[in-house]
Order: C-alpha cells, then structure tokens, then sequence
C-alpha cells in the first residue's frame, strides 16, 4: 500500500479477499485499509475505480486475475501498475496491466 499511496495519492484501501485468512494489519496514519469478502463486495457500483492485485507470484495471480475476471468482470485494463521510481526499465521492454516492479 506504500507504492500505491506514493504513486496514486490513494488513502483509502478495500482489500478485497476471496480467502479466509486474518487481516493483515495496516498500521500507517497515511491511509486506511477496508477488509471485506468477495460476496459482500459491490462490484458493479465500484467499475470506475482502478485495481491492484495483491498476489505477486505470476502463476498464482493469473489464477485470481481470471477468477475476478469470470466472477466479476474486473478486466485487465483496470489493473494499475505500481512501477517504484528507482526501477530500471528497459528502452525496449512492454508491460501489460497489473504489474508490480
């Protein structure tokens, strides 16, 4: 959520889960972190607002990315990426949506 506050300015966080693990805590005065489940999650009145997957492990997030795409129409162009200032990136290199370097 650091990446994201810095580069977006966002302060405000749903952290959507579809698992049932506990809450991660957040403990930042800089922003805030709703935790609620897939199924009490209003998707359809929330299509304006970009998205970041949280799972950064490729052949597990291309399961979520696919699974939030079947369930609930959250297509890749909503996807921000969250790029750290200091990365390299190569003259010659393309991205698609959701990356995180």
């Amino acid at each position: 959520m650091d990446l994201e506050s810095e580069q977006y300015a966002c302060r405000d966080f749903d952290v959507i889960k579809n698992v049932y693990p506990p809450n991660c805590t957040v403990q930042n005065h800089l922003y805030q972190a709703n935790f609620i489940f897939e199924q009490d999650y209003e998707f359809e009145k929330k299509l304006d607002l970009p998205v970041e997957c949280g799972v950064h492990n490729p052949p597990v997030s291309f399961i979520i990315l696919n699974y939030f795409l079947n369930n609930y129409g959250v297509y890749a162009k909503r996807y921000i990426n969250l790029i750290h200032p200091r990365t390299y990136m190569a003259p010659n290199s393309s991205m698609s949506n959701g990356i995180m370097v």
